[in-house]
């Protein structure tokens, strides 16, 4: 079978899997998804003419763009002139509203009027987009953290955001899914909470 008979959607396939799995794993998968009887040589075969890397090298295909390509200031508000300002005096001086960026991990921080559990402050900063999901669908559960689907962190648009188990955020660092191009993340992303719920359903049982 030549590549041009594999569809689009055979090859996205192969593309999210083979960031997860082995040869034998992945070609069982396809054979299942699709119905068809292909040799662990054919599979990879094909991944390696189309140039289909397994992220669990580190490495991805040649020519796929860094995450956060042409996003630059993407999201529901744009910068005031108090955002992102360098040398931050106090918090205390700071009216609610002001937002400053952490220049070593990229996350917006505003300043929200809630009591600060450290320091016993009527007012405390707050990861921006932890406090926008945090007024549309209440406290963030235990045990869980708020994420930008499409890793952009500056992205707020409220379908942006979404909620994942600790050990589901460390599954999708490993894999390098801020570098996935973007048509993969969702299937990146709910195929990782499958096998992050298969584990532990696994685990219990033993």
């Amino acid at each position: 079978m030549t590549d041009t008979e594999y569809t689009s959607a055979q090859l996205s396939f192969l593309a999210v899997w083979y960031l997860f799995v082995d040869i034998k794993a992945i070609t069982k998968a396809f054979n299942n998804e699709f119905g068809t009887s292909k040799t662990e040589g054919a599979i990879k075969a094909t991944l390696g003419r189309n140039k289909i890397l397994s992220g669990r090298n580190g490495r991805f295909s040649k020519g796929n763009k860094p995450w956060n390509s042409g996003t630059k200031g993407k999201g529901l508000t744009g910068p005031n002139s108090g955002s992102f300002k360098k040398g931050n005096l106090p918090a205390n001086v700071k009216p609610i509203g002001h937002e400053r960026i952490d220049n070593k991990d990229g996350y917006v921080w505003i300043k929200v009027p809630e009591a600060n559990p450290y320091t016993g402050a009527p007012a405390r900063y707050k990861q921006k987009h932890v406090h926008l999901y945090e007024q549309k669908n209440g406290p963030v559960p235990d045990g869980m953290v708020v994420i930008f689907k499409d890793g952009d962190r500056l992205n707020f648009d409220p379908e942006n955001l979404a909620t994942i188990t600790r050990s589901e955020l460390v599954r999708l660092n490993q894999f390098g899914y801020g570098r996935l191009p973007e048509e993969l993340k969702p299937s990146a992303l709910a195929m990782t909470q499958l096998k992050v719920k298969a584990f532990e359903m696994a685990k219990a049982a033993k």
